[in-house]
């Protein structure tokens, strides 16, 4: 149970892959949040019944983790609950939409159950193209990007922050859960009475940890005001941006 709630929960795992040292690091956050903005607004465009143009539009992630050089079982489990929420939206789809809808001669299949897993389809390369923004550029970068394009800095504020103590959080999580399985002998799920203490003990911990935090961002200085580093549009830049957009058209163009 420990081995896959750390490969669940483990957003420390993601910054470090986002700190590396690769090429794809280094392309302008402002950039990257561009493109997946761009993308994110094309997927979800796609009509309920073209799984066609949905899984074609999957180049976009399934490239972007093959050049980063990432291992997928990394960001397969952070799939997961994502994905399952996903679906949950259209599980009634079936019931609610019985029509037959035909595809190709003589081959027919019911629009719920196609609805049901073009939705499926979409939501896996949502949070995969979400991932590999993370992945690829740490928060105050993201944050950065995100002044840059006017957000309110009290929402740029909020969404790093709420980072830092989502981390927080999971990490208290994690010590939590392995404290338990190696006091209850060896069990591999947590007992019914004992989630009540626990998520008691998740809180009063969690809090006590993010109240340090903020005083020690007290003490080295913060304001409110989130000071990020400059960074200069390259040539490179320009290239990634506009390789994508033709690649975007491209595919939306053919399908």
């Amino acid at each position: 149970m420990n081995t896959f709630v750390n490969k669940l929960l483990n957003i420390c795992q993601l910054e470090e892959a986002a700190r590396r040292d690769h090429w794809l690091n280094r392309i302008h956050p402002l950039v990257k949040l561009m493109l997946t903005i761009i993308y994110i607004v094309l997927l979800t465009s796609v009509e309920q019944y073209n799984l066609q143009r949905v899984l074609i539009l999957g180049i976009y992630p399934v490239l972007l983790l093959v050049i980063s050089d990432l291992p997928l079982k990394m960001l397969l489990p952070k799939l997961i609950v994502p994905s399952l929420l996903g679906i949950s939206l259209g599980l009634l789809n079936p019931l609610l939409d019985p029509r037959q809808l035909h595809i190709a001669e003589g081959i027919y299949i019911s629009a719920g159950w196609l609805s049901l897993t073009t939705l499926f389809v979409k939501s896996i390369w949502l949070v995969l193209s979400a991932l590999m923004l993370v992945v690829t550029t740490p928060i105050e970068d993201i944050v950065f990007a995100l002044e840059r394009l006017k957000v309110p800095k009290i929402m740029c504020v909020q969404v790093l922050l709420t980072f830092r103590y989502i981390t927080i959080l999971v990490t208290e999580t994690e010590r939590i859960i392995l404290a338990y399985s190696m006091r209850s002998g060896g069990k591999r799920s947590i007992d019914l009475k004992a989630w009540g203490p626990l998520i008691g003990q998740l809180f009063l911990s969690a809090s006590k940890k993010s109240v340090m935090l903020y005083e020690a961002m007290k003490l080295r200085g913060f304001d409110g005001q989130i000071r990020s580093k400059e960074y200069k549009v390259k040539v490179i830049d320009g290239i990634y941006m506009c390789s994508w957009i033709v690649i975007f058209k491209l595919l939306v163009g053919v399908w």
